[in-house]
């Protein structure tokens, strides 16, 4: 009841909406569907890879720093996220929302492959492959490097699905003539929140895989597989997130000039239900760009 009339996909009129009316419109919708999977990648990977637990584990029982690494590591992430928030923001306007998700999101990926490799690397003890602000290294340069491009790409792109909602919206109204933005915001939200909840969930029995009863703190020393539990919750979850991402946006169809087309072709059906048309008759209509030339 909250959508606004004069936005109703190409008619007039307002329905109570049923649960099985939400099933068939996931059901048929393939596009929100991706975008499900491409959301729900994003918001796991940042949700895991963020958790307190992890990166206590990282800069405290790893690294031997947590008060000199946490803060400093977060500011270099928020930094580098800058310029990339301007940027997913141009290739957007430009390309359209995908591409800027696609670009970016495989951005992280290749900069995570650096910082699993440095992870790999890490020796606890050798202070050449240790993370240390206090006394620069390669190995710290690198992994500055690494971690700030990936984190600040990620970043930008962690809820760039949500806005995505709204193509989907006009696809549904494109596809079947309803206009719904309230279901499906209400169906992506609620994997949103489902995937929220689980990253605490992995981390959790990642944590209790290797022996630890209490979830790791700031004063936690370093214990036996600790090393690879980080390796799987800060780099491997996240970069299977993305894969699964990018396999979604691969077959998602709602590119920049898609979305244009599906625009006009729903404008120009409204305006023809508005005149006096059956929505079925307009639908059958027009369907393409060539059928609006035609009508000019």
């Amino acid at each position: 009841e909250k959508d606004r009339p004069e936005f109703f996909g190409v008619g007039n009129k307002q329905e109570k909406v049923k649960l099985k009316e939400y099933i068939a419109i996931l059901k048929a919708n393939k596009e929100l569907q991706r975008l499900m999977v491409a959301g729900a990648g994003c918001k796991l990977a940042f949700s895991i890879a963020t958790n307190m637990t992890v990166l206590c584990m990282l800069y405290g029982a790893m690294m031997g720093d947590y008060g000199g690494l946490y803060l400093p590591m977060m500011i270099v992430g928020y930094i580098f996220s800058v310029p990339f928030f301007l940027l997913t923001v141009k290739t957007s306007q430009k390309h359209g929302q995908k591409a800027s998700l696609v670009r970016y999101t495989m951005l992280a990926l290749v900069m995570y492959i650096g910082v699993l490799v440095l992870l790999l690397l890490w020796k606890q003890g050798v202070p050449a492959f240790n993370l240390s602000l206090r006394s620069i290294n390669v190995y710290t340069v690198l992994f500055v490097l690494f971690f700030g491009i990936g984190y600040g790409a990620y970043y930008a792109t962690a809820d760039m699905p949500i806005p995505m909602v709204a193509d989907c919206s006009d696809y549904e109204t494109y596809r079947s003539g309803q206009y719904v933005p309230g279901i499906m915001g209400t169906l992506f939200s609620l994997v949103d929140k489902l995937v929220s909840s689980l990253g605490s969930t992995v981390v959790g029995i990642a944590v209790m895989v290797i022996g630890i009863q209490k979830l790791p703190d700031t004063n936690t020393p370093y214990m036996e597989g600790m090393k690879w539990v980080v390796i799987v919750l800060f780099c491997i979850i996240p970069m299977i997130a993305w894969v699964l991402t990018l396999y979604a946006m691969h077959r998602y169809s709602l590119s920049g000039d898609r979305m244009r087309e599906i625009q006009e072709v729903n404008a120009a059906r409204k305006q023809a239900v508005s005149e006096g048309m059956d929505i079925e008759e307009a639908m059958e209509k027009w369907k393409t760009l060539e059928d609006l030339e035609e009508k000019k």
